[in-house]
């Protein structure tokens, strides 16, 4: 049976010349690094798919083999977060991307007056913030 990867959200698979199953015209249009980067499937085709980065506006063109499909994740880009350790700041989704070391989703947020905190890696699963 057919995997079904439309509306899928996933990233690239850890493997060796992955330039092999990328459309590298793609690539050139972009300065995306696929490699950090959660991806969704927007469209499928016979010999390929398409997927976009969340947050980001290039297209790429995939080959299914190097494409892992991932559950979504909890945020989006723009949503309105609040920290659990500082309560009185709010923060946005700005990026969502992928640990390949660790494999797990964390984001990058806008924390209002706090470029420290704009540069941390707050990690999905760590519980530290929810969704206001």
């Amino acid at each position: 049976m057919k995997q079904n990867y439309l509306g899928t959200y996933g990233v690239l698979k850890d493997i060796s010349n992955k330039l092999n199953y990328i459309y590298l015209e793609d690539l050139e249009k972009s300065n995306e690094n696929l490699g950090v980067t959660i991806l969704k499937c927007i469209e499928e085709k016979k010999e390929y798919i398409v997927v976009q980065s969340l947050g980001g506006k290039a297209k790429f063109r995939l080959k299914r083999e190097v494409y892992e499909i991932k559950d979504k994740p909890k945020f989006n880009i723009g949503d309105r977060i609040r920290l659990f350790k500082y309560p009185e700041l709010e923060a946005n989704v700005r990026k969502i991307c992928w640990h390949n070391k660790d494999k797990r989703i964390y984001y990058l947020l806008n924390v209002e007056n706090d470029k420290r905190k704009s540069a941390s890696r707050y990690y999905e699963d760590d519980n530290k913030f929810e969704k206001i």
